[in-house]
């Protein structure tokens, strides 16, 4: 590549979601699986990221920051991960699968209660948005815009994703269990991959989607694992063409239900059975790929250069 000629962007997303949310897709007891997501998990991605000098924005909810029990702990992480340079950005208070549905004056006290919370931990007011679900509207702009968010990644372009989201909702519901996940507005999965301006009333956000390959394969953790990583390259010649190149995580996605002793009935979210060494040699392999090919950056970095 010349040297006048500006890499690619790469944006590594972590989505902190805390376990009881997994429990909830699958008409689980919401107490299963305690604070793992973050003792272990954030924690393990903040040495990943520090050991491969990459930066990453993680998506927080925020009842963890204000937890009776975990909240000193949850805060201290989220602290040192702004001292090491990620950006931290909101996936709401309290994650509401229907967070679209929700009325807007609740909609507006989930955001502002996110957004506090996070200045008070870090010092610094967020920019950032990713609902629940990725079930974004744009009527939600207005609202964000005013809170001093200025992009959203809630996109996920994938319709075989979208698909398998309702036959998993369908077979839950079979088994006579009611799955908190919501199937979510078809049009959004089935949109484009390039960032764009989300606007509405006059508000604009930008919005910067979730990665897929031209069939809909989501370049994201869960799927990535499950490739492992001696079949990972079957997806990364698409990615070599992305320009941003965005790529989600979740905080499960270093969790090793084994090794972590987590709770058996959570073996139903079947990447939890993926040992963590294998997790983490995709992380590697992903590394390796990207560098020298694009340029990290958080999402913050990236909503403000244009």
């Amino acid at each position: 590549m010349d040297a006048n000629t500006a890499l690619p962007r790469c944006h590594l997303t972590v989505d902190v979601d805390p376990l009881r949310c997994y429990a909830e897709i699958h008409g689980l007891d919401a107490g299963l699986g305690g604070n793992a997501v973050y003792e272990r998990a954030m924690l393990r991605f903040l040495d990943w990221l520090e050991r491969k000098r990459l930066k990453a924005t993680f998506f927080v909810v925020t009842s963890d920051l204000d937890d009776a029990r975990h909240g000193v702990v949850n805060r201290g992480i989220v602290r040192e991960a702004v001292r090491l340079g990620h950006e931290i950005a909101t996936h709401t208070h309290s994650h509401p699968y229907h967070f679209d549905r929700l009325p807007a004056d609740e909609q507006e006290r989930e955001i502002e209660r996110s957004v506090a919370l996070i200045r008070e931990a870090t010092g610094v007011g967020p920019i950032g948005f990713r609902a629940p679900g990725y079930n974004v509207r744009a009527e939600m702009v207005p609202m964000l815009a005013r809170h001093g968010l200025r992009y959203d990644a809630s996109i996920l372009p994938s319709v075989p994703y979208w698909l398998l989201r309702a036959a998993m909702i369908g077979r839950i519901k079979l088994a006579g269990k009611k799955s908190g996940s919501q199937l979510g507005c078809f049009k959004n999965f089935a949109s484009g991959a390039r960032p764009r301006l989300l606007t509405h009333g006059g508000s604009v956000l930008r919005e910067i989607p979730i990665s897929a390959t031209p069939l809909g394969f989501p370049m994201v953790g869960t799927f990535l694992n499950l490739l492992g990583p001696q079949r990972l390259d079957s997806v990364l010649g698409f990615a070599a063409a992305c320009d941003p190149l965005h790529l989600e995580f979740h905080g499960v996605d270093l969790l090793d239900l084994e090794r972590d002793g987590l709770p058996a009935e959570l073996a139903v979210q079947r990447d939890l059975l993926v040992p963590l060494e294998t997790k983490l040699a995709v992380l590697d392999r992903l590394a390796d790929f990207i560098r020298g090919r694009f340029d990290v950056t958080t999402l913050a970095e990236a909503a403000r250069a244009r």
